[in-house]
């Protein structure tokens, strides 16, 4: 039984990691399986190993070190998975950063904003660092917006001259 459950925890592990690093919509399979992952599987992998810790002597060190390594891979697959989640958005944002300063000198030289950001011509902005996430340029009261989706299904967005903000 413990050995199932290590490999199903390695699995979860695994899986969440991979799937990291990824723009998502709160309808994404991700996201209900972090919240999955999070709210039942760690809970249940942890109790599992202090309750199999506290009778060492009849379950076995073998079976004990093949649980904690699934436990492990479990939690190092969703810790390392968010590390690459907050590192992705933050490039994305210093991405952005470059379009925003394209975008302020075409206001500044056309007096409005761009249709699109093929207006502000050669080169072409770079994408996002996010997989499946693209820029959207908005024009909200009269001022620019660059935005993008990004992890957890949040959207951040930076008008010129302000810092980014993401919502959920």
């Amino acid at each position: 039984m413990e050995r199932v459950l290590a490999i199903v925890y390695g699995l979860l592990g695994l899986a969440f990691f991979v799937e990291s690093g990824r723009a998502e919509a709160f309808s994404e399979l991700r996201l209900v399986f972090t919240k999955l992952v999070a709210l039942v599987f760690v809970p249940i992998a942890v109790g599992h190993l202090a309750f199999r810790l506290t009778r060492l002597g009849r379950f076995g060190m073998r079976r004990l070190m093949l649980l904690t390594a699934g436990t492990a891979l479990l939690i190092g697959g969703i810790f390392f998975g968010v590390r690459l989640d907050v590192a992705r958005e933050a490039e994305t944002q210093l991405r952005g950063d470059a379009i925003v300063a394209r975008i302020e000198s075409y206001t500044e030289a056309q007096g409005r904003c761009p249709g699109d950001l093929a207006a502000l011509g050669e080169p072409v902005p770079s994408p996002p660092a996010l997989a499946g996430s693209r820029w959207r340029l908005r024009v909200v009261d009269g001022m620019c917006r660059l935005d993008f989706q990004s992890t957890g299904g949040k959207t951040c967005a930076r008008f010129p001259g302000t810092d980014w903000a993401c919502d959920d």
